[in-house]
C-alpha cells in the first residue's frame, strides 16, 4: 500500500484496528505469524504494536530479538509507567508483554483499574494496528479477547488434531458472541491447493452443524522448516531474512488480502470495553 493510503487510512482512523490471532492448540505458528504479519505490516509503513497476551508461554520476545521483558507486574505495582514496558524488536514492531500477569488486573484497585483503561486507550490512537497473540486453546480470557475484538485470525495446522480444536474454539466463541467472523489461515501447507481443501472442510463443517458465525479464507503459509528454524535461531522474523523465500510470498500475499477486506471504523475502545467486565 503505498504512503498516501497509509495516510488515509490513519485520517479515518479514530482507534486501531485490534487483531486477535489465536488457534485450537499449541504449536499450530500463532506466534510465528503473529511477528512477522506484524513486521510485513511495519514495512508498509503502519504503526503496529503486538499485544502479548500468551498467559501460558510466550515467544515474541524470542523471535523479535527482545532479551529482556519488563513485566505488567512492575507496572501495576508503579514500579514502570506503560511506555516503559513497551520495547521495540527487531524492524520497529513495538511490544507489550502482558502474558500471565494478565490475570493480575483482577486484584488491582477500581482507581488503578481507572487509569490503567486510560493508558491503553491512548495506545489505540497511536497505532494503526495492534495485534494480539493469545495463548492456545480455550480460555475464558481468549475468549472474550476474540468476541471484542476487530478482526479474529485462527491459525490451524493440516492435522486433524488442529483441525478439530480449532473448530472447537469457534463454535463455543460463537455461543458466546453469535456471528463472530473468523479469517482461517492454514499453516505448513504442503500446496496451495492443499489449504483450499482443507479450508472447504472447515467451512462445510461450521455450515453443517449451522454454527451461528461465519468464516473466511485469509491465506496459507508453505512448508519451510529448515528456513523457519533458522529464524528462529537467529532471531530474525523470517519476512527479513528470507522475504523472498517461500513463507515471505505467503505473508505478502495474506497482508494483501488482510488491507483489502477494510472494516468499519471502531467508534469505542476496545479496551475499554474488555477490561469493564473484570
Amino acid at each position: 500500500m503505498t504512503t498516501n493510503n497509509v495516510m488515509l487510512y490513519r485520517k479515518k482512523a479514530k482507534h486501531a484496528q485490534i487483531i486477535t490471532v489465536s488457534g485450537g492448540k499449541g504449536g499450530v505458528g500463532k506466534t510465528f505469524f503473529s511477528v512477522n504479519f506484524a513486521v510485513e505490516l511495519k514495512n508498509r509503513g503502519y504503526k503496529v504494536l503486538i499485544f502479548d497476551a500468551d498467559i501460558n508461554l510466550s515467544n515474541v520476545n524470542l523471535l523479535l530479538h527482545i532479551d529482556e521483558n519488563n513485566r505488567f507486574k512492575d507496572y501495576l505495582k508503579g514500579k514502570l509507567t506503560l511506555p516503559e514496558i513497551i520495547q521495540k524488536g527487531v524492524a520497529g514492531v513495538d511490544v507489550l508483554y502482558v502474558g500471565e500477569d494478565m490475570d493480575k488486573i483482577l486484584e488491582i484497585s477500581s482507581d488503578q483499574l481507572t487509569t490503567l483503561v486510560k493508558e491503553l486507550k491512548k495506545l489505540e490512537s497511536i497505532y494503526d494496528f495492534i495485534i494480539i497473540d493469545t495463548s492456545a486453546g480455550i480460555n475464558e480470557m481468549n475468549l472474550k479477547l476474540m468476541a471484542k475484538s476487530d478482526r479474529v485470525v485462527m491459525i490451524a495446522n493440516p492435522e486433524i488434531t488442529s483441525l478439530v480444536d480449532l473448530y472447537r474454539v469457534i463454535k463455543i466463541t460463537s455461543k458466546k458472541k453469535p456471528h463472530t467472523h473468523f479469517e482461517i489461515i492454514i499453516n505448513r501447507t504442503l500446496h496451495p491447493d492443499s489449504a483450499a481443501r482443507i479450508y472447504k472442510k472447515i467451512a462445510e463443517t461450521i455450515s453443517m452443524f449451522k454454527i451461528k458465525t461465519s468464516v473466511s479464507f485469509l491465506g496459507y503459509m508453505l512448508e519451510d522448516p529448515r528456513r523457519v528454524l533458522e529464524s528462529i535461531q537467529k532471531r530474525i522474523p523470517y519476512i527479513i531474512l528470507h522475504e523472498n523465500g517461500q513463507i515471505g510470498g505467503c505473508i505478502k500475499l495474506i497482508v494483501n488480502s488482510f488491507l483489502r477486506n477494510k472494516k468499519p471504523v471502531r467508534k469505542f475502545s476496545f479496551f475499554h470495553s474488555l477490561i469493564e467486565g473484570f
